[in-house]
């Protein structure tokens, strides 16, 4: 078949391709290997690059495209990235004038001419969420965020890999010195980029990964000498077996982190999403102080050289870990109704709800982050992936179970039983393989004070006071409930000696 100025390729299952062109066409130089421009075929590219980049936190479905998109008008507030993956952003397809049709295969305007023309859009054609509507222009805008986004990603991943050998020799003074460079250069770079340059959006995310791939340079100068091009086949399956189990447990892993907000999604509606997720971000608190942790605990736990004085420290460590995480969460749970009036908007108070639990979710995940480290002492990961899999397996379920009754409390109860499998498994499993006589009894006592004075502060009220004292109150429950060893009440007993 052949069309007036176009070339048509008629495909069969088990036949060659067959591609004609009409020699009447008017466009001069068509050929069959003629290059087109691709339009709507990278929508797909550019919808899959999101989910990569929602997967490794460089954005959340549920941001505003203005978070990204800077000196949008005040649409650009409403609309998520959710909206403009899936067309139902209402954003207007024709801002003003301009060809419609590529010339030979190249658009006659840029991205930036488009975005200037959207900027002076003043509406949407309909309220995000509300149906759907095809969207050119939605898609322009993730494609903005997308373009620069993943050398960003790339950038970090080899930072990190560099940095972490400061942390495998113990050296926290370089380390931070390198985290503190790279600060201070992203600040500085993202400030030139975006506003002495005017360069949007992407000079938002350049100026992001600027100051990691600077200080990525600066340490692959000062490694030059260890970076050699050897390869040690024995070292390499050595690493495969002792790192390959890890993938999928890390899978598994996403999969209980994230899936509570994607069953929310699908069986609760847009409202409800919205509560959960500033939730998140407030008993988010506690990733930030677990995150420190988990930088700073794999060099040095497995820096003791001695089995004996290893299980001693992880047992401390472990006790010591959830009496610091369950005192930061009982404060969230108690101090949450005042958190979400100060960072959100009236309507969201209902978000307090979930606080407690999500906070003390974490806990239940630091002690996993203290038990795996017995496995991989043992280099024994095999098994990581079980725990990680029967985790993801429950928290699954129980959405699927929990979230059309109890919408987001659902999908937070969820959250609770699938770290507490991951806990359970993780202790059993370390404990067969490399068993260290951790404090038991202690750490339950730590758990159910901070339980205990959420209890009474919710079922109490008293105001913002009450809250603050019973968050306060933490240390002196757990002194009258015997959690302190000895040891430990000298040492406190002389420190308050000597601040009198």
């Amino acid at each position: 078949m052949t069309l007036a100025g176009s070339v048509s390729a008629a495909v069969r299952p088990g036949s060659a391709t067959e591609v004609e062109v009409d020699p009447s066409a008017e466009e001069p130089g068509l050929a069959a290997d003629h290059v087109w421009y691709v339009g709507s075929i990278a929508k797909q590219f550019v919808a899959a690059c999101v989910a990569l980049l929602e997967r490794d936190g460089a954005l959340a479905l549920v941001d505003p495209v203005s978070r990204f998109v800077p000196r949008l008008p005040a649409w650009g507030d409403r609309v998520t990235i959710r909206h403009l993956v899936h067309h139902t952003g209402g954003v207007k397809e024709r801002s003003r004038t301009g060809p419609g049709v590529p010339v030979d295969g190249v658009p006659a305007w840029g991205n930036e001419d488009l975005l200037d023309a959207l900027r002076e859009v003043a509406d949407l054609d309909f309220d995000p969420g509300s149906r759907y509507g095809y969207s050119n222009r939605g898609y322009l805008l993730l494609a903005e965020v997308v373009a620069a986004a993943f050398v960003g990603l790339w950038a970090q991943m080899n930072y990190e890999q560099l940095t972490s050998l400061f942390r495998v020799e113990e050296r926290s003074v370089a380390y931070v010195t390198a985290s503190l460079a790279n600060v201070a250069i992203t600040i500085g770079a993202t400030l030139a980029l975006v506003v002495a340059l005017d360069a949007g959006p992407l000079g938002v995310v350049v100026g992001n990964f600027t100051g990691t791939l600077l200080v990525y340079a600066a340490l692959v100068g000062y490694r030059r000498e260890q970076l050699g091009l050897q390869f040690d086949r024995g070292l390499f399956r050595e690493m495969n077996r002792f790192g390959m189990p890890l993938v999928p447990s890390a899978l598994l892993l996403w999969v209980t982190n994230f899936s509570d907000r994607f069953f929310l999604v699908k069986l609760a509606d847009t409202q409800e999403v919205g509560l959960y997720s500033v939730g998140v971000r407030i008993a988010s608190a506690m990733a930030l102080l677990l995150t420190a942790f988990r930088t700073a605990w794999p060099a040095f736990a497995y820096s003791i050289e001695d089995d004996r004085e290893a299980k001693r420290t992880y047992a401390f460590v472990l006790t010591y870990l959830v009496f610091l995480t369950t005192w930061v969460a009982t404060g969230l749970a108690l101090l949450s109704p005042w958190l979400v009036d100060w960072i959100a908007a009236p309507a969201f108070a209902e978000s307090s709800r979930v606080v407690g639990p999500l906070a003390f979710a974490v806990v239940i995940f630091a002690g996993y982050v203290v038990m795996v480290i017995g496995v991989g002492r043992a280099r024994r990961t095999q098994f990581n992936w079980v725990v990680t899999g029967a985790a993801a397996i429950v928290n699954v379920a129980l959405n699927l179970i929990l979230i059309p009754r109890y919408g987001m409390m659902g999908a937070a109860a969820a959250t609770i039983a699938a770290y507490a499998t991951m806990f359970a498994g993780m202790a059993w499993w370390a404990q067969r393989i490399y068993p260290v006589p951790y404090q038991w009894r202690r750490v339950a006592t730590a758990v159910a004070a901070g339980l205990a004075l959420v209890a009474v502060g919710k079922l109490a009220g008293g105001g913002l006071p009450v809250a603050v004292a019973l968050s306060l109150a933490y240390p002196l429950l757990l002194f009258l409930a015997g959690f302190y060893l000895p040891a430990e009440r000298k040492a406190i007993g002389a420190r308050l000696r000597l601040a009198r």
